[in-house]
């Protein structure tokens, strides 16, 4: 576990060298350190070398190579990739001062080779991201992008170096002689230029086959390197056929063509090669590699030839030896045996004996390459899981040192993970499966899987367990978080969630750059999420522990019994319930989670699993109301990251939700006088909330429109979207995203999906819908059509029966409420076209129309265009014209509709109200004592009109109706104070009671203002006695809202008598005086 004390060593060595003449073995010492994987050690030792006088003169020239080297070769060992990156920048930057700097110096060529390398391994690393299941499509072809220029350049390293070591070949003479000293060197020289010039050869075509990899298979330019590779490789054969490398070139040409899909082609020059001798090793190694390539070709389904495949490649196997069991070649060439075995097994025209036989060889082979850790290790586990699962018998293994242990521990989690396959898969088999004897072997294997399950993982945990334990100084403390790392996630599978958190934060916090630390910090915040999940289990089941003497309730002494404190009281009254322990287990939870996904996303900003943390923040910040940190996060986030948009779309549509409702709240208590706090602070921060949420919709709407699926989440964001777009003014934003081919809420609407198929998400579509159709009327032609449909659609929908006709109508007065609240925040000239645009439909609509529903809305609607073109001072003709529009569809429904009395009831009263606000008080009147000579009872008829009479005394020449509105235009119609003592006996009626009794007072104070003298003096004492007597009989005067009308009233009485404006207070001093 602890590295060797090398920095104390190399220091005393650095500092202790003999003399000049004493020869330093410094190569033979940092190779040492290389070889032991002391990487950090070796560099250390090299900084030293560079400042040390002792240092070989030699190797202080090499100084920056030797880092250069030292560094890739660090960069092979480490597993974070972003380490990694950083090691081979490094790198590269050491390998070109060299270059530069050194152009003369002999290891020159090999250290443009290695820069080569390094540019080529920089390339591979960002084809290998892209081949991650995590990395989006649009991220892929980011990287591959990245990665074409890199082959690229180092194809240009190779060529350039490989003319440049033909220039120094040619300057060497052809003739030399081996006996003449300096000559010797020469040729000793030319065979190392030799050897060079062929492998920058080699190289260079490699780099050449492998830029493939950045582009699209089988479009003309992954065709185009294909073949110059191929054609190099053929040249290099031509020239070298007798070496070696020359095979291995023909080889490479081989690959070349099946990349290509030139199977025949490259099965000829593979089979020149197998006919090639097994010996010696070289040649061994060579045919391996070969028949690996062509069990790929034999095997492609358009050439199916397995037979071939079993013919070359059983053999083969049989001849491998120990050593070479674990090697990629013999693995993938196992691997593909097995497929052929397989392959023969699906043989309709195989004997039964032949498939049986087939399945056997076949699974057998599988589970050798499953036993293995590599690439081929999960195709392996599920072909055994396919084939009827592992055979596990035979005796356990008995480690005895750090890795035997980790051994054991791997093999029981492979079995494990394979028999959960079986476990996944087999059931759907059993089902399905007709044949008897076929379904009872399907059964028993189902059965031996789910024994493997229940007893292999246990048994990883116990092995890997082990492993720590039987750790020694020698070993690697990367092995031993990799070990940690899968004992935290066989906790996780096994659902032992808080040992997996523990495990999993403990690696990535103490060893946050070894192998398994990313990994690691992930299951921990998963598995402090799965607690979350479990929460009121968890506090349920230590409640009733805790809970002796079962109350109910946890006292502190019975928190203390299980190791909790009184954190949980959040009432304070010195006991704890089990909501309140549920809750604090929650927030201990969340802020596990936070802190472990910040943790990931702080420390591996640029890898997937900081995405990952990311998504499963915003939920959390959603969720506390934390919207604004929900917002932060989502900015973190890659614009690229499919995952983005979901998170946006959640983000948004909370806001947008929170806009709704803190608007509703704050407009209520302005309405009734109790908005408290800054105001206009509230309504700026109401302003950015609404943009920032249109923003953030907009934005997610962009990224899934053309990728997305519909769902119920995002219909009703895409549903909020289209709102918050109509609310900014964006009307026409709002029906594009309505209509979506795909996603559109209406859309969907339309087509009765599931996504909408509740009451309230279709009725709010169609009423968004209606609105955005509406908003574009003064400038698209077409959308009274669409706005036609959309009725009938919703009656559709709504309508059908006698409640849903009264839901309907119920909507289309919401419809022109918030109508209303658009034309209100509009500006003067959208003002004048939106009304001018739905006055036009609104014709349209009524005409010939005999539905009350639809008559209703149309003469509501004409009200509402009235009321938002009324200033309240002098009647302007555009609102009178409205209003009288709105008459006239009232009538039209008295005319056309039959009504029952309560209907025609508030059809009638309508009809006066909006004739008093046209002028025509007279009409009104008559309307309203028509109305209430049936039933003097009817309070809100009594109400609206006491209202009309105040209104009509407004007028020029009128003030004496002040008297009429106080004490009644006729016997049915009673005016403000008989409304008031009315109701003063009823607690139901107690609003409109306040309501009568400001009126009262108001109206005297208006009337007493056009008298003067003892006139004027009695009228206002009168409206004085009356406030008083309301604050002594009710005290608090009805709550906040009304006391402050009452306050404000009484002050304007006291300014008209002359006195200090006080308000209520002068009712408090008398009392207090005893007056």
């Amino acid at each position: 576990m602890k590295k060797p004390l090398y920095f104390a060593l190399l220091v005393g060595f650095v500092c202790t060298s003999g003399t000049s003449h004493a020869v330093e073995p410094a190569r033979e010492f940092l190779q040492g350190l290389r070889d032991r994987g002391y990487h950090d050690v070796a560099l250390a030792y090299l900084d030293a070398m560079e400042k040390s006088r002792l240092a070989p003169q030699s190797l202080k020239l090499e100084i920056e190579l030797e880092k250069a080297i030292t560094l890739i070769e660090a960069s092979r060992a480490q597993r974070d990739p972003a380490l990694r990156e950083k090691s081979l920048n490094d790198a590269q930057i050491l390998l070109k001062t060299f270059t530069e700097t050194k152009a003369a110096h002999p290891k020159v060529n090999s250290a443009v080779s290695q820069l080569g390398n390094l540019i080529v391994e920089r390339a591979r690393m960002k084809v290998e991201i892209s081949k991650t299941v995590k990395t989006a499509q649009e991220q892929k072809k980011k990287k591959l992008a990245e990665a074409k220029p890199l082959y690229d350049e180092a194809f240009a390293v190779f060529t350039d170096l490989q003319e440049k070591v033909k220039v120094q070949l040619e300057r060497i003479p052809k003739v030399l002689d081996a006996k003449n000293k300096q000559q010797a060197r020469m040729i000793e020289r030319r065979t190392q230029l030799r050897a060079d010039y062929l492998q920058t050869q080699l190289l260079a075509a490699a780099i050449r086959e492998e830029t493939a990899d950045t582009l699209e298979e089988g479009s003309a330019p992954f065709t185009k390197v294909l073949e110059e590779a191929a054609a190099l490789y053929s040249d290099i054969y031509r020239k070298y056929r007798t070496r070696l490398a020359g095979l291995y070139a023909r080889m490479y040409q081989g690959r070349a063509n099946q990349r290509l899909g030139k199977f025949k082609d490259a099965l000829g020059y593979y089979t020149e090669l197998l006919d090639q001798p097994d010996e010696p090793a070289a040649f061994r190694d060579l045919k391996t590699k070969t028949l690996r390539l062509a069990m790929e070709c034999w095997l492609h389904p358009t050439e199916k030839k397995y037979m071939e495949a079993i013919k070359q490649a059983a053999p083969w196997v049989q001849k491998s030896r120990p050593t070479e069991d674990g090697q990629s070649d013999w693995m993938a060439i196992r691997m593909s045996l097995a497929k052929a075995y397989k392959m023969r097994s699906e043989d309709p025209e195989a004997e039964k004996r032949e498939v049986t036989n087939s399945i056997q060889s076949a699974r057998k082979l599988a589970q050798f390459v499953a036993k293995r850790s590599g690439e081929f290790q999960d195709e392996a586990k599920q072909m055994v899981a396919d084939l009827g699962g592992p055979d596990r018998t035979g005796e356990k293994p008995d480690p005895t040192n750090f890795t035997e242990a980790k051994n054991a521990g791997k093999a029981a989690l492979n079995a494990f993970t394979t028999a959960n396959l079986i476990v996944s898969k087999v059931p759907a088999r059993v089902a399905a499966e007709t044949d008897a004897a076929e379904k009872a072997k399907l059964q028993e294997q189902l059965k031996e899987a789910q024994l493997t399950v229940a007893n292999a993982q246990q048994e990883a945990i116990d092995y890997y367990q082990l492993a720590v334990r039987l750790a020694d100084d020698e070993t690697s403390i990367d092995d031993i978080n990799v070990v940690r790392y899968f004992i935290c996630y066989l906790y996780y599978a096994s659902g032992d969630s808080y040992r997996a958190a523990l495990m999993g934060d403990f690696v990535a916090r103490r060893y946050p750059d070894s192998a398994g630390a990313r990994d690691s910090a992930t299951i921990a915040m998963a598995s402090y999420a799965q607690i979350y999940g479990q929460k009121n289990v968890t506090a349920t089941a230590v409640f009733a522990e805790a809970d002796t003497d079962k109350n109910k309730q946890l006292s502190t002494e019975e928190l203390q019994a299980v190791g909790l404190d009184g954190g949980a009281d959040k009432s304070g009254n010195g006991t704890v319930s089990l909501e309140e322990l549920a809750e604090s287990f929650s927030r201990y939870e969340v802020d596990r989670i936070v802190a472990s996904a910040e943790y990931i996303v702080e420390k591996w900003p640029e890898q997937p699993a900081a995405q990952d943390a990311l998504v499963t923040l915003v939920p959390f910040m959603i969720n506390s109301a934390q919207l604004d940190r929900a917002q932060e996060y989502i900015e973190k986030m890659p614009e690229s990251s499919p995952r983005r948009g979901d998170s946006e779309l959640k983000t948004g549509q909370a806001m947008w939700g929170t806009y709704l409702r803190d608007s509703q709240i704050l407009a209520q208590a302005q309405e009734q006088g109790t908005a408290q706090g800054d105001v206009a602070a509230e309504q700026a921060r109401l302003t950015k909330l609404k943009q920032d949420a249109e923003k953030i919709l907009l934005a997610a709407y962009g990224r899934i429109q053309e990728t997305s699926k519909p769902d119920r989440t995002t219909t009703t964001a895409l549903l909020s979207l289209a709102q918050a777009s109509l609310e900014s003014g964006h009307a026409a934003k709002a029906v594009e995203v309505l209509e979506h081919a795909t996603l559109g809420p209406l859309t969907l609407a339309n087509a009765n999906s599931p996504h909408t198929a509740a009451s309230a998400v279709k009725e709010e579509t169609y009423k968004t819908a209606l609105r955005s159709y509406i908003s574009l009327l003064a400038t698209d032609s077409g959308a009274i059509d669409k706005a036609k449909k959309v009725m009938e659609d919703m009656k559709a929908a709504i309508g059908g029966n006698a409640e849903g006709e009264k839901r309907l109508v119920s909507v289309y007065v919401n419809l022109a409420q918030d109508l209303e609240k658009q034309l209100a925040s509009a500006t003067p000239e959208a003002k004048r076209a939106l009304s001018q645009g739905f006055e036009t439909f609104l014709n349209q609509l009524g005409d010939g129309s005999t539905e009350l529903s639809v008559l209703n809305w149309v003469a509501e609607s004409f009200a509402k265009l009235g009321a938002s073109l009324d200033d309240g001072e002098t009647l302007n003709e555009d609102a009178k014209k409205y209003y009288q529009q709105s008459l006239a569809a009232f009538q039209t429904i008295l005319d056309k509709v039959k009504l029952d009395d309560q209907l025609k009831t508030q059809v009638l009263l309508r009809m006066a109200t909006l004739a008093g606000q046209t002028g025509d008080f007279e009409k009104a009147i008559g309307t309203f004592e028509e109305i209430l000579s049936g039933n003097a009872m009817m309070l809100n008829v009594q109400v609206e009109a006491a209202k009309v009479l105040e209104l009509w005394a407004q007028q020029d020449g009128q003030q004496a109706k002040y008297n009429e509105a106080i004490s009644g235009a006729s016997k049915a119609v009673w005016g403000w104070a008989k409304i008031a003592n009315t109701t003063f006996k009823y607690q139901k009626f107690r609003d409109t009671f306040h309501e009568a009794r400001i009126h009262l007072g108001e109206c005297r104070l208006n009337y007493a203002m056009i008298k003067s003298g003892d006139a004027q003096k009695n009228m206002l004492n009168q409206a004085t006695q009356e406030l008083s007597v309301t604050a002594k009989l009710i005290p608090d005067l009805g709550g906040n809202a009304f006391k402050a009308r009452y306050d404000q009233l009484l002050k304007k009485i006291q300014t008209a008598q002359g006195e200090r404006a006080v308000g209520l207070k002068a009712f408090e001093s008398k009392a207090a005086a005893g007056g």
